[in-house]
């Protein structure tokens, strides 16, 4: 890579100057020379994995969020100052308290490095590296026997206060098919089919996607639906005595849920 294609690079020169000759260029020579310094003190991102103690998926996430290559161009490799990198550092462990091997007592287990944390609370490191940017967080650690990333400690609990998402409107298909008294698949193929409403949300523990039935729609359901297995608790019956005898009493599952594979009344037609 030539200085004049790393100084087009930063735009440090004149939009014609691909129609000058080197001899005729004119640039900011303080801002060439600082760049070039920048340059030949710059690691690139898998350096950074030593440098800070991260590990390459640490350092991929923290290149996307918080760290900036000296240059952004294509076909040059992005360096990073390093001067930079120990700026955020030194953010980093502003006022951490030392922790020394052995030294947490029996209520300060949950105090543990960033990644640890981040397992645990099953939330993203940058959001735990925001928090600590931020001074969201009360109580920031440094053990002693480590260095750089990998030495940062923050609290677990403390942790999933501030990342811990609003509890579900409602319950997950499984939960709901048990408490109403239908099959896993027979829930599933319900909501498929449009018959119960189903809501996309994000389970609050593991933060995956989860389709739940919202506490309202369970309750408009159980208004006017019953199962069969929850009519013959309600009767003391066992159930197969009891459906045959609403057939017997010419009362039938709902046809619609029935082809669901659940046995399902509405309850407006036991009260004959």
């Amino acid at each position: 890579m030539t200085i004049r294609k790393i100084l087009a690079a930063a735009a440090l020169l004149p939009a014609n100057h691909q129609t000058v000759a080197d001899n005729q260029l004119t640039f900011a020579v303080e801002a060439a020379e600082q760049l070039l310094k920048d340059i030949a003190d710059g690691i690139p991102a898998k350096d950074i994995v030593d440098y800070l103690s991260m590990t390459r998926t640490q350092v991929k996430t923290m290149k996307r969020v918080f760290f900036r290559p000296i240059l952004e161009h294509p076909g040059i490799e992005p360096l990073y100052r390093k001067t930079d990198l120990d700026r955020f550092m030194a953010r980093l462990l502003e006022g951490a308290v030392e922790v020394k091997s052995g030294s947490l007592e029996q209520g300060q287990l949950s105090r543990m490095s960033i990644a640890n944390a981040t397992a645990r609370a099953n939330c993203k490191v940058q959001d735990v590296v925001q928090l600590v940017l931020e001074r969201r967080l009360s109580w920031t650690g440094r053990d002693a026997s480590l260095t750089g990333f990998a030495s940062v400690m923050v609290d677990l609990e403390e942790l999933k206060s501030l990342v811990r998402l609003n509890p579900l409107d409602g319950v997950p298909t499984r939960a709901f098919a048990d408490s109403f008294g239908l099959t896993d698949r027979a829930a599933t193929q319900l909501i498929a089919n449009g018959l119960i409403s189903g809501t996309q949300a994000i389970n609050p523990i593991n933060r995956c996607p989860v389709t739940i039935v919202t506490t309202a729609v369970d309750n408009e359901l159980r208004k006017e639906f019953v199962s069969l297995r929850d009519l013959a608790r309600e009767k003391n019956l066992n159930s197969r005595r009891l459906r045959r005898e609403l057939e017997e009493n010419e009362v039938f599952p709902v046809p619609d849920w029935l082809e669901c594979g659940a046995i399902v009344y509405r309850r407006e037609h036991l009260v004959r």
